[in-house]
């Protein structure tokens, strides 16, 4: 079975090439939103953020 893994065709670098950089209102639309989120890092584990609520909006870093 992990012989299957090195038969896969190897990704592209992780990093952006030197020189290459989004343009500066970058991301211009879209927003991710967060309501009620609960995280554990286990299924039997403790909460460990409980009820987390938050907006990012277009273009915040």
């Amino acid at each position: 079975r992990v012989i299957e893994y090195t038969k896969l065709k190897q990704e592209g670098p992780f990093e952006s090439s030197p020189g290459s950089k989004p343009p500066q209102d970058w991301p211009a639309e879209g927003c991710i939103t967060f309501e009620h989120v609960y995280l554990k890092y286990s299924e039997d584990g403790l909460l460990i953020l409980n009820d987390l609520n938050f907006v990012i909006e277009p273009g915040m870093k």
